[in-house]
């Protein structure tokens, strides 16, 4: 098997949000496989419910990455199993692989993605904040490779470093490891492909067909759309259509819509 896309999860707190990325994907008659990466230490039950939540992707099993400085700054402790991703660059199992994250809406076929080379990703949201320069690692094409991965793993602590809070995620080491990745077009796929749920409505004003043209929202931040109850998320619709934010409520009830969804699908293999 040479291509396939990939996702990692190391908790429950994410299953809402597999299942619903599982949905999306398969609805978009994608050609290729999923493959499910969980650390190896996981409970039979969190495996267990990992397989009822991915409509028949493969699970890989995969040690956790052990650092020696914690995330110890309260307000990122999101970020503390990101790390864990870096773990794409040992699949060496697939040529190619494009890694996605758990907090996406697929809209539209994205096989095309894996023509482009490695460290192919978007700088998501730069319509937004135009003086981003750095790649979102949401989506990510990775071709593995163990040398790769050991260049990751032993620069993690030159990130945090190099970093102004100390405070870091995988895609900070991605970016300390390409620091000239933004002047490479050749690796900058559009931004349709990974767009921040609040910069959606600017990127689909400079498309040709819209919000057609859409191909994932990225629901990136530490409240996502599925821990939302029913009356926090009407609290949200009532703020946002406040301030006349009618597009992030639209992408919000996208995403709330693909939860409820039922699909009688399945990933091959």
């Amino acid at each position: 098997m040479s291509y396939s896309f990939v996702t990692f999860i190391t908790n429950e707190k994410y299953l809402a949000g597999l299942n619903t990325l599982c949905k999306s994907l398969l609805l978009t008659k994608t050609k290729y496989p999923l493959h499910v990466v969980i650390p190896s230490d996981s409970s039979a039950d969190f495996e267990k419910s990992v397989k009822f939540n991915c409509f028949g992707a493969k699970i890989i099993k995969i040690g956790r990455i052990k650092l020696e400085n914690k995330i110890s700054n309260p307000l990122y402790k999101h970020w503390g199993d990101t790390f864990f991703k870096l773990n794409v660059a040992r699949l060496t199992q697939f040529k190619k692989v494009i890694m996605l994250d758990l907090d996406f809406l697929i809209l539209k076929n994205i096989d095309s993605l894996f023509n482009y080379p490695h460290m192919s990703a978007c700088a998501s949201a730069l319509i937004k904040f135009p003086e981003w320069k750095y790649l979102n690692s949401g989506l990510m094409v990775i071709e593995p490779d163990l040398d790769f991965f050991n260049r990751l793993v032993t620069n993690i602590e030159n990130a945090r470093k190099a970093s102004k809070t100390g405070d870091i995620g995988d895609q900070d080491v991605f970016n300390f490891l390409y620091p000239d990745w933004f002047e490479r077009k050749e690796l900058r796929i559009p931004e349709e492909y990974n767009e921040f749920y609040r910069a959606v409505y600017r990127l689909a004003k400079t498309l040709k067909h819209g919000w057609k043209d859409i191909k994932i929202i990225h629901y990136w931040g530490i409240v996502k759309p599925w821990q939302l109850t029913k009356k926090e998320l009407f609290r949200q619709y009532l703020v946002n259509a406040r301030y006349g934010r009618f597009d992030v409520n639209r992408c919000l009830h996208m995403y709330r819509r693909m939860m409820r969804k039922k699909v009688g699908l399945s990933f091959k293999s």
